[in-house]
């Protein structure tokens, strides 16, 4: 038996452990207390101390600030007005998000991490509203001077009705903005080379300082916008276009060469009638992240070669979208669109443009769509690319 003198010491001792825990769980986990509840000022006072994450956590002054929130991918240094805002610390194979308030007016924006071209903006802030926009880095070292083989051979151009149904029922338009892509014909051509990526700012610049070229009315001091280099000239004629080409040895596309390049591909029995081309360049489909459109890019150019999913079966950047390109043809309507023919017969002749732009919708993006502008004409949205033939 278990004596009385042990039973009352037993007893005391477990009647102490439980006062004690109970004290404990009184005083909190660490003897401290139970932790403060905290006010929504202290939430708030929490979100200033750190970087935002979410627009609903930027403490910001309508009167005089906007609200600005940058996507990036990969993550990069972003630099606002050439301070240092976010610092990815080599996390570059990721996207970030990067939320912060700013005095209304306009600033810099500039983007970098080593590996990638770095992009530079200027943004206007509103106050009141927020700016929001999102930026794709490219890897360093593409070769905007690139060629891609297309080869020789037969392929159909232009449309049929059945494809016109299509458009009109499945991507959008009226049937009347296509009818000079009618009808769906024969032609051949020999290979040539086509650049991969539309002539950019800088490469326009060296023809321009070599020839002694006049530069786009858009350019300031005879140079391009800065944080530009790598978007596609534009502002530039027809004229413009064909000396660039000439000068490096090539020359601009012709109508059936770019629409060949832009819906084809090698390998494929382009003879065969049946054997049908895409109507954009990666496919038959619309999709708003693979080309600059209207329909949900930035509203403005953007670099060659930043849609990668957009490219032709040939490899070939920003056929559909960005800016439009000049070819080497006067327009004409196709053999046996006798209704087109009469409609055109008194018009001004007009040099061909393809591909559609960053201020036209998805149905005007099509790799056969048609627009035609007098040589003399330059604008924001129309650049160009070269050929040169296969030797």
């Amino acid at each position: 038996m278990i004596s009385t003198k042990k039973y009352l010491v037993g007893l005391i001792l477990a009647l102490g452990l439980a006062m004690a825990g109970n004290a404990a769980a009184k005083m909190g986990q660490f003897g401290f207390g139970k932790p403060k509840k905290e006010t929504k000022e202290d939430l708030l006072e929490k979100r200033k101390k750190r970087r935002p994450a979410k627009m609903q956590d930027v403490m910001w002054d309508k009167e005089t600030e906007g609200m600005v929130r940058i996507f990036v991918k990969p993550a990069a240094n972003l630099f606002i007005d050439g301070k240092l805002q976010s610092d990815p610390k080599g996390k570059r194979s990721k996207s970030e998000r990067f939320t912060a308030s700013l005095t209304a007016g306009t600033h810099v924006l500039k983007l970098e991490i080593e590996g990638f071209e770095p992009e530079e903006k200027k943004i206007t802030v509103e106050a009141g509203k927020p700016y929001v926009e999102n930026f794709v880095l490219m890897k360093m070292g593409l070769k905007r001077d690139e060629m891609v083989l297309i080869n020789a051979g037969k392929f159909w151009m232009g449309l049929d009705e059945f494809d016109l149904k299509y458009i009109v029922q499945k991507i959008g338009g009226e049937k009347k903005y296509h009818m000079d892509e009618l009808p769906r014909h024969q032609e051949e051509t020999g290979a040539y080379y086509m650049d991969k990526y539309e002539v950019t700012n800088r490469q326009y610049k060296k023809f321009v300082d070599a020839a002694g070229h006049t530069p786009p009315d858009s350019w300031e001091g005879g140079t391009y916008p800065s944080g530009k280099a790598l978007h596609p000239a534009v502002d530039v004629t027809w004229n413009d276009a064909g000396a660039y080409c000439k000068w490096g040895g090539k020359r601009l596309p012709a109508e059936k060469e770019w629409e060949k390049a832009a819906r084809w591909g090698p390998g494929r029995n382009t003879s065969n009638k049946k054997d049908d081309s895409t109507l954009y360049p990666w496919g038959l489909t619309f999709h708003r992240n693979k080309v600059n459109t209207d329909n949900g890019g930035p509203g403005e150019a953007t670099p060659t070669g930043k849609y990668e999913k957009g490219k032709s079966a040939y490899g070939l950047y920003d056929m559909s979208g960005n800016v439009k390109e000049w070819t080497a043809d006067w327009y004409a309507v196709y053999p046996g669109n006798e209704a087109v023919a009469a409609r055109f017969a008194t018009l001004e002749r007009f040099k061909v443009a393809r591909g559609g732009s960053f201020l036209e919708g998805e149905f005007e993006c099509l790799a056969t769509c048609r627009s035609k502008y007098s040589p003399t004409n330059s604008d924001e949205d129309i650049g160009f690319r070269c050929v040169k033939d296969a030797k």
